[in-house]
């Protein structure tokens, strides 16, 4: 039994070790992943892959005439 419990105390101890290195390197990779993110949020506004919308810049859908409803309508299957 004195046996078994040293053992025991040994494996306790290595695990908050390696929980603590853990931690660490998880921490320093969540550091790393924002700076990567920012990075490519700032090379994005520059090469265009992002762009600012201005409020109220929303370019209004076409309106569709009776005609052309009535036809829409008919192709989904829906009696008007």
């Amino acid at each position: 039994m004195e046996e078994l419990r040293k053992q025991l105390s040994i494996a306790l101890k290595e695990y908050r070790e390696a929980k603590e290195v853990f931690q660490e390197k998880e921490a320093i990779w969540w550091d790393l992943k924002k700076k990567c993110e920012q990075l490519d949020y700032e090379q994005a506004l520059i090469d265009g892959r992002t762009k600012k919308v201005k409020v109220g810049d929303s370019t209004k859908q076409p309106e569709l005439s009776y005609d052309e409803l009535l036809k829409v309508a008919k192709m989904l299957g829906v009696e008007v």
